[in-house]
């Protein structure tokens, strides 16, 4: 059975791959021309996905073996229930952390692919950090909450890869701009 980091980043990839083709046939439509295929963005899609699937789905595992969402209940005769002190705390680091790593992670490596130097890239994440992390506010907030009370682990990154989709086709939108 592939491992979590195989069989997630696989999802991650084919979702992401969606969604950069949606992005790219909706900004054609957009712009009222007739869809070419841009390769280069889909290939930046692709291997920012490749680079920063792994290091999110262990960040993920990391955050639930530190800091369980589930209990056992003993009122609830050995049934498990939300930990919700573990629960704010994997909350907060994720949105703190991991949240500004992803978003920073983001900007520079597109900016890098777009053949900034190191000063440029710097300047980069510095107009683009904010209005990034509130768009994300707006969408992964409830998505970690969701993930970390009620989807189980080996489905989270499915789940938010199928968030990620439309985030993707935003992204996307973003990086044709």
């Amino acid at each position: 059975m592939p491992s979590l980091l195989v069989t997630g980043t696989a999802q991650a990839l084919a979702l992401g791959a969606l969604s950069n083709i949606i992005a790219q046939v909706l900004t054609a439509r957009q712009r009222d021309k007739p869809f070419s295929f841009d390769s280069a963005t889909f290939l930046f899609f692709l291997t920012w996905t490749l680079i920063s699937c792994p290091p999110n789905i262990s960040w993920q595992v990391f955050l639930e073996r530190k800091f369980p969402g589930q209990q056992m209940d003993p009122k609830k005769q050995g049934r498990r229930s939300l930990n919700k002190t573990n629960t704010v705390k994997k909350f907060l680091l994720d949105q703190i952390f991991g949240a500004t790593a992803n978003t920073v992670g983001y900007i520079a490596a597109l900016a890098y692919f777009r053949g900034k130097n190191s000063a440029g890239i710097m300047n980069q994440v510095q107009d683009d950090f904010w209005p990034l992390m509130q768009a994300g506010w707006r969408v992964w907030p409830f998505v970690a909450l969701l993930s970390f009370t009620v989807i189980p682990l080996e489905r989270r990154t499915l789940f938010g890869s199928t968030v990620g989709l439309f985030w993707g086709i935003y992204m996307s939108f973003l990086a044709a701009q």
